[in-house]
């Protein structure tokens, strides 16, 4: 039975009197790409930092596979990938990918294989040992995601992951997210 990875459960989260989500609820399944759209200042960003364990809700649960994502166990299951990427500017796209491999405590041989795998497909291979001050906000973007590919997750949380990427690389982009949907890695984006 495909049980739900992602439970969100009447999710309230209010900043003094100003509510800014109210009673939402959903659940996602591995192998589902689920995406919310809306417009600027409807708490999608909020949402995703209570799902990705960053920020408490006010009210409600979130499960991500059963468990509490602000449970550091549970989110070795969550790749997030925020909407600014979070990269050193003044180290290479290789070392970006590095200092995180070594956070997420990779085995550095297999680290370096999978790191120029992943540049590899994200279109930044040749630019691996540029420094990211000189990458595009694009190139910055698809860094960012590589980091989030880095570890093997079940649950993707991407915001706006085509964001100033062109076309072509906004169609790799989803075709590397429709191959997690495919692997039966859930998704979850927002879109605004």
């Amino acid at each position: 039975m495909n049980e739900p990875l992602l439970i969100v459960e009447n999710i309230v989260k209010k900043y003094g009197d100003k509510v800014v989500l109210k009673d939402i609820s959903f659940k996602v399944k591995r192998g589902m790409i689920y995406s919310l759209l809306g417009p600027n200042g409807a708490g999608k960003t909020t949402l995703l930092s209570i799902i990705a364990g960053i920020i408490n809700p006010t009210d409600g649960k979130v499960l991500v596979n059963g468990n509490d994502p602000r449970n550091p166990e549970t989110r070795r299951y969550i790749g997030y990938c925020p909407q600014e990427p979070a990269v050193y500017e003044e180290l290479t796209g290789y070392e970006n990918m590095m200092f995180y491999a070594r956070l997420y405590g990779l085995n550095e041989n297999n680290a370096r294989e999978k790191i120029n795998e992943l540049l590899e497909k994200v279109g930044l291979y040749e630019h691996r040992y540029k420094k990211v001050s000189k990458y595009s906000g694009g190139m910055k973007k698809r860094l960012s995601l590589s980091i989030t590919l880095l570890i093997d997750p079940m649950l993707f949380i991407l915001d706006e992951p085509t964001t100033g990427m062109d076309p072509n690389m906004r169609r790799i982009v989803w075709d590397i997210i429709k191959e997690l949907r495919n692997k039966g890695k859930a998704i979850y984006t927002l879109y605004g």
